[in-house]
């Protein structure tokens, strides 16, 4: 079950334990480096933040100048277009690469929140080149989650165009609460860290029309929802 960070487990991830004893390295940029290669690339990141729930780590129109990775927490990705409203264009769990998006522009197209109390580790963009040039696993994993960055574009629109709010919303279970939150560790009982609203952004359907689906969902017996906790009773429907 996903639980939120406390206080202490904040700040014991802001240690410097290096990135071999991290316990995102097996999804990070470092994975499968070889320990030199990984003892390089922890004298490289800049520094380590706490991000509140709530608070940004970026915003849009801010200088790009660092890749940011996931070590604790959640956080999301937005773009507000010119009436104000939000569009929710991605969740990142540990292991993930921020602020790509202004590696082109040098600014940051996308807000960025934590959804839960998050840590993230900071690297000057301009050292992760440097690096690449002597470290061909670094270079094949940054390659990789650009890629996986457009694929998951990509499925995210053939999604809003295909798939009716009841499919959206197996869609959100399977690939946001399971495969990545949880790293494809289906268990029955999950906490969302999610608001409604939020769900809802990411799928493109009202917070109205998310409640509407979670009842179809229940009466069709796939789960049970009370709150924030999710209890799949079919969990054959999301693997």
């Amino acid at each position: 079950m996903l639980m939120q960070i406390k206080t202490g487990q904040l700040l014991r991830a802001t240690e410097n334990t290096g990135c071999l004893n991290c316990s995102a390295n097996h999804t990070c940029l470092t994975k499968d480096m070889s320990t030199e290669e990984v003892s390089h690339f922890s004298k490289i990141i800049d520094y380590q933040k706490i991000i509140k729930k709530g608070h940004q780590l970026y915003h849009a129109g801010s200088k790009f100048d660092h890749i940011h990775i996931v070590k604790y927490g959640i956080l999301k990705s937005s773009i507000t277009n010119t009436n104000g409203q939000e569009h929710l264009v991605g969740f990142h769990t540990p292991g993930n690469c921020m602020g790509t998006d202004g590696i082109s522009a040098k600014s940051h197209i996308t807000d960025s929140k934590a959804i839960i109390d998050s840590v993230v580790c900071a690297i000057p963009f301009s050292k992760i080149i440097q690096l690449i040039s002597c470290s061909n696993k670094l270079k094949n994993n940054f390659i990789i989650k650009l890629s996986d960055e457009i694929s998951r574009a990509n499925q995210n629109i053939l999604m809003i165009s295909k798939m009716n709010a009841d499919e959206r919303l197996i869609y959100f279970i399977k690939n946001i609460l399971i495969n990545q939150i949880l790293g494809k560790k289906t268990q029955a009982s999950i906490t969302i860290p999610m608001t409604r609203n939020e769900i809802g952004q990411w799928i493109g359907v009202s917070q109205e029309t998310i409640s509407r689906s979670f009842a179809s969902l229940t009466k069709l017996g796939f789960l049970e929802v009370n709150g924030k906790k999710l209890e799949l009773t079919n969990i054959s429907e999301f693997i």
